[in-house]
């Protein structure tokens, strides 16, 4: 298991704990503090004295989370590895649920799983996102959408590793380029808990998720259909637009400048979402995306 950490002393003990406490699974935790100028070098010290289980990685600068996982791969040696963000948490099963996944499909590369959504003064939603999907659908979407997932390394080789240069999205592209030398799946059960606090998040960060997504564009472009290109560069004018009025007018626009066939499919993913929301349902517009990439081809 691999953690990476900065100026999070008052969550990271909490994230660590819940995949100390999985049961009936032999593991190691490498938790990466990336530069952390708060408690939490002293609070991983008290963690790794009190469980052997625990590795601390110390980092000399500040590094983003991509640069921490990747040390954190360096320096794990299970065969097989996961992730969790700092401020998230396995649920109590997770650890054994991967496995036997994992172990009933020999096949497989990795697995995801569902998650659940926490935010503070609202009940929890399950994001329960589609179970199968392959390298030419994950071009479309980041379907696993979680950073739960568990490889095995070597199934994956140097593929598992996280793309440094990439500001957001480097786990959607790492499940892209895993998927590609083995497949991958979401185990139908709720394995990850993911809060949304009002914390510094780079998810939340307009501009950088613009910017992560233009830079996958530009990565994996070339490999894309031409439909498949234009629904990306659609969905960068929408998410670089604020303001519902700007928005509508840009609507308007794409449906005159995209091909038929990819505006339907916003129109129809966007309508999903917003019944999604309504429903308590957030990966809703997810699967009616899946379908409509499977019927366009």
């Amino acid at each position: 298991m691999v953690v990476p950490t900065r100026d999070r002393a008052h969550l990271v003990e909490a994230a660590l704990g819940s995949v100390l406490r999985q049961p009936d699974v032999a593991l190691e935790v490498v938790v990466v503090d990336a530069g952390s100028v708060d408690e939490t070098p002293e609070v991983l010290r008290r963690l790794a004295r009190a469980d052997d289980r625990v590795r601390v990685v110390q980092l000399d600068s500040p590094a983003g989370p991509s640069v921490a996982r990747n040390r954190g791969l360096d320096a794990a040696a299970g065969d097989l590895v996961g992730f969790l963000d700092d401020d998230d948490e396995w649920m109590p099963y997770a650890a054994a649920a991967a496995a036997r996944y994992l172990a009933s499909r020999p096949g497989l590369g990795g697995v995801s799983g569902w998650h659940e959504v926490v935010v503070e003064g609202a009940s929890p939603l399950h994001y329960r996102g589609p179970l199968v999907y392959g390298g030419a659908e994950l071009l479309w979407c980041n379907f696993p959408a979680s950073p739960f997932a568990v490889f095995w390394r070597d199934a994956l080789g140097d593929e598992l590793r996280f793309d440094e240069d990439l500001v957001t999205c480097e786990d959607w592209d790492l499940y892209l380029r895993c998927a590609r030398r083995r497949p991958m799946e979401t185990v139908p059960a709720v394995l990850y808990r993911y809060h949304q606090r009002p914390l510094p998040r780079v998810s939340r960060d307009v501009s950088r998720r613009v910017a992560g997504r233009a830079r996958f564009l530009a990565k994996h472009g070339a490999d894309m259909t031409p439909r498949c290109r234009s629904y990306h560069e659609a969905r960068l004018e929408i998410m670089a637009t604020e303001g519902l009025s700007a928005r509508a007018r840009l609507g308007l626009s794409l449906t005159r400048r995209v091909p038929p066939a990819v505006a339907a499919a916003i129109a129809a993913e966007s309508a999903s979402a917003r019944v999604g929301r309504l429903r308590g349902d957030p990966a809703r517009s997810a699967r009616t995306l899946l379908r409509l990439v499977r019927r366009l081809g």
